[in-house]
């Protein structure tokens, strides 16, 4: 069931957004790549190396909260391994956005000093490398796929002028913010790979709301968020919706049993299990089942 599961969604908008976003990429001195911590692999857009190329690049991995410790320890130090500068932050008060500030100011701060010797790349005509004098506005691009914080970022960083919605891709415009006086970041609409995707790795995607609802049939990923919740976690599926052991095995059942613990129920008064797949969903993404691991340590997809 898991292969047969398939998203398509590639909005026009996202393929006009990915020209743009590579038009701007020369006025930015910096790159924020974001992804969930849920999911460090599986959210991060493969598309997005050529667009970055060589400019200097912060991996923040978002929701850091929601994420089961040790699997993101360990895709951390896999990525600074591979030579990525990374960061884990879960935005969800005052005390995490000042975190996120101070994080940021040290990155910037370092790489300052590592621009600031002379390169003899400034003495050929024409290339603009990155303005590195303490006086100068540092610009930095943030990047990412839909829905994984790119502007709750943004707005935990210092700035309140960026319009979100619950749903992927509401950010469509390319935009300044200052996070402060000589750091400025433009936020840009979450982008995609143009491909077809199925299988375990369209499934992490629909769960973590990073694809439209209508890209992908919802029922079916519910019954697969079951199945994974019973072979990773089943107490937490359990738990959250007082299931009783004997019901663990029928995803289909156990879907309706939500939906009749609810009360959302079709006109004849069944189990509507349309609504019950949404509420499941729902849960997933306001982290009421717990910390989770959808790329478990050493699953490169």
């Amino acid at each position: 069931m898991t292969q047969e599961f398939r998203i398509h969604w590639y909005p026009g908008h996202m393929a006009k957004a990915k020209r743009l976003l590579a038009s701007k990429m020369a006025e930015v001195d910096f790159v924020i790549e974001v992804a969930d911590a849920r999911a460090p692999v599986t959210t991060r857009n493969p598309d997005l190396d050529e667009l970055i190329a060589r400019r200097p690049r912060l991996l923040f991995l978002t929701k850091e909260d929601l994420a089961e410790p040790e699997a993101l320890s360990f895709w951390v130090k896999e990525y600074r391994r591979l030579g990525l500068e990374v960061v884990t932050a879960s935005l969800i008060d005052a005390k995490s956005a000042s975190a996120a500030r101070a994080l940021l100011r040290s990155w910037i701060d370092a790489l300052r000093l590592r621009r600031g010797r002379r390169s003899p790349l400034q003495s050929i005509p024409g290339l603009r490398l990155p303005r590195v004098g303490q006086g100068a506005v540092q610009r930095g691009l943030v990047v990412g796929i839909p829905n994984t914080g790119k502007s709750t970022l943004i707005r935990s960083l210092g700035g309140r002028n960026v319009a979100v919605g619950a749903k992927a891709g509401v950010t469509r415009g390319l935009q300044w913010v200052n996070v402060s006086r000589d750091v400025q970041l433009m936020d840009s609409p979450g982008i995609l790979w143009p491909r077809l995707e199925s299988g375990a790795t369209a499934l992490k995607l629909a769960w973590l709301g990073c694809v439209g609802d209508g890209a992908y049939d919802r029922e079916e990923a519910a019954l697969g968020l079951i199945r994974w919740l019973e072979a990773h976690s089943p107490e937490r599926l359990c738990d959250r919706y007082q299931l009783r052991q004997e019901i663990l095995g029928s995803p289909g059942r156990i879907l309706e049993e939500i939906a009749l613990q609810r009360g959302l129920l079709t006109a004849g008064g069944k189990a509507d299990r349309t609504q019950a797949a949404d509420a499941l969903l729902w849960d997933l993404r306001r982290g009421r089942l717990g910390k989770l691991a959808f790329d478990p340590p050493g699953d490169a997809n």
